[in-house]
């Protein structure tokens, strides 16, 4: 139920005159240490389907000796087939790939230089 509200949350940010925004959220992270935050919108009206935005990630693991660690960066999510997106992540200057559903409950994979396949979920609110 939840992905076929995203589907149509998804439509209606990228249908129209005015461009609409669409607030995410996520985890990442074997441990879901870090958490997402993005506001995306599209910036193509040619483009169906593709929002971008900025993203930050926010470390909040147990590990966070001295504060919390924050990275800013960009996100471009594409809707590829009924709930499935893929999505780019540009973070510290990485490029890191996404691959999955939008939904709190469902784990895709980020594939990021150096790692491989960490968990991550991510929803629309």
């Amino acid at each position: 139920m939840r992905a076929s509200v995203v589907v149509i949350a998804l439509a209606a940010a990228t249908s129209g005159a005015q461009a609409q925004s669409l607030h995410l959220a996520g985890k990442a992270g074997y441990l879901q240490e870090w958490e997402l935050s993005a506001t995306v919108a599209p910036q193509d009206p040619l483009r169906k389907g593709v929002l971008f935005g900025p993203l930050t990630l926010k470390h909040v693991g147990i590990c966070s000796a001295g504060g919390a660690e924050e990275k800013s960066g960009e996100i471009r999510l594409e809707t590829t087939a009924a709930s499935r997106i893929t999505a780019k992540l540009t973070v510290d200057g990485a490029e890191c790939a996404f691959s999955g559903t939008l939904s709190e409950a469902s784990a895709g994979v980020l594939e990021c230089p150096g790692t491989q396949g960490v968990p991550m979920s991510l929803w629309a609110q």
